[in-house]
């Protein structure tokens, strides 16, 4: 029997819905717009005033167009563990009228979105000031748009834009492991190829300073490991400003918004991709399993973990 719940159990980023969402044709693209957007509303609830967000168009580069011609907008799962309910529609709204449904519908965009933080200027002008990006499969070695990432996110600082890169997709490379000079530093490990020391989730901050075009690059990692807490980071913002941002916070809260989460997410069998995980890595997984089979088997509510681990 399978242990689920809609609450995250893991500190930080969760390895079965995450591992579920790599394997999933279509399953990283529902994430990455829960999570957009939910960071989208916390900044614009905790920016200085002068400040607000924009959920954008993302730098990536998305799959190709026949890979998303059957994907609706929203779509609606059923829990075939779950009993049925009765369904009250005494209540809805009688359509004013019908017509045949023509075959004229327009393909669904396949745009990925970003975050952009914005200064209201002085003289009114909105500007551009900080840019949040979260990688998609499709802009991840091997693909293809990988490079053309790389050039636009070099037009971004070039622009005096800081950058804020998020990389939850620990099965592929990271893109800054596809640059010659960056790869010489040794300074990030490959996770995908389990090499020493390395982190299968990082977010990145490149603040710009001063203003352009006198222009001063250094691109700082927040890494974490399995079961780790997502860090709390200053967002640049412009100029010396910056803010507090918990990017725990809104992954909490966007995985627990929905539904989907709790019915992937099963605590009694290893998350798919295991393997893919580091030997470190694995143990934290297994540690964290165990935790909640020990909740579930004494009765306790699974919405009050993440639970304490045994020593």
């Amino acid at each position: 029997m399978g242990i689920f719940s809609r609450k995250n159990q893991y500190l930080g980023i969760n390895p079965h819905y995450n591992s579920y969402l790599q394997h999933e044709p279509g399953g990283w693209p529902t994430f990455h717009g829960h999570y957009v957007v939910r960071i989208a509303d916390l900044l614009d609830e905790l920016l200085p005033t002068g400040y607000f967000t924009r959920a954008e168009r993302s730098l990536q580069i998305t799959a190709p167009p026949e890979s998303f011609s059957q994907r609706p907008d929203v779509t609606v799962y059923k829990d075939l563990t779950s009993p049925s309910m009765p369904s009250d529609v005494s209540m809805v709204a009688m359509p004013t009228f019908a017509v045949e449904a023509l075959k004229v519908m327009p393909e669904p965009e396949a745009d990925l979105m970003a975050v952009v933080v914005y200064r209201v200027m002085q003289d009114g002008v909105h500007r551009p000031v900080t840019r949040i990006e979260l990688f998609s499969p499709s802009n991840k070695p091997p693909h293809t748009g990988v490079q053309e990432y790389l050039t636009r996110r070099i037009k971004v600082l070039e622009g005096g834009v800081n950058l804020v890169e998020i990389d939850f997709l620990h099965e592929s490379q990271s893109p800054f492991l596809t640059v010659p000079q960056f790869r010489r530093t040794k300074t990030l490990a490959d996770y995908s190829r389990q090499e020493t020391n390395a982190y299968p989730y990082y977010v990145a901050v490149t603040p710009i300073y001063p203003e352009p075009p006198e222009i001063h690059v250094q691109t700082y990692f927040y890494c974490c490991h399995v079961d780790d807490p997502l860090p709390v980071i200053a967002i640049p913002l412009l100029g010396d400003e910056k803010m507090s941002f918990d990017f725990d916070r809104a992954y909490d809260e966007a995985f627990e918004r929905q539904r989907f989460t709790g019915i992937v997410s099963d605590y009694s069998q290893l998350p798919i991709g295991f393997e893919s995980y580091t030997p470190i890595d694995r143990a934290r997984i297994e540690r964290r399993m165990q935790a909640v089979q020990r909740a579930a088997a004494a009765g306790i509510d699974l919405e009050q973990g993440p639970f304490a681990l045994e020593e």
